[in-house]
């Protein structure tokens, strides 16, 4: 893997800088936008709609909960919860983002890999 580009992609969502939001619906992000999904170890996953509208980069966020259905230990109920809040947060909202942060969302799977030595493929 690209270090630098796994790193970038890693910590798209950790601190950014929103640049301006709009209520769900009143930006039109296309059927085809691009899907960026990150996941942690405790089954929350957050997927991004992106797409470039108007010459400005936009993003839609939910957040579903991956793990077992079944479970109800307190870290699956922790979990869940944290899917509630992430949703009643940005669920209402499509959020202008800066292109650094898109970038890293809608980099092609490809340019992160990197073959290992001696991999003919």
């Amino acid at each position: 893997m690209n270090g630098d580009r796994v790193t970038s992609a890693i910590r798209a969502l950790a601190s950014v800088q929103l640049e301006d939001v709009r209520p769900r619906g009143e930006v039109d992000l296309p059927a085809d936008a691009a899907v960026a999904s990150v996941s942690t170890f405790d089954g929350v996953t957050v997927n991004v709609r992106l797409a470039d509208v108007d010459r400005k980069k936009w993003a839609d966020f939910e957040a579903v909960y991956t793990g077992a259905t079944s479970d109800q230990s307190d870290a699956a109920k922790a979990a869940r919860a944290r899917v509630e809040d992430i949703n009643s947060r940005l669920g209402d909202w499509t959020y202008w983002v800066p292109s650094s942060t898109f970038e890293n969302l809608t980099r092609p799977l490809e340019s992160v890999l990197v073959a290992k030595k001696g991999d003919s493929s």
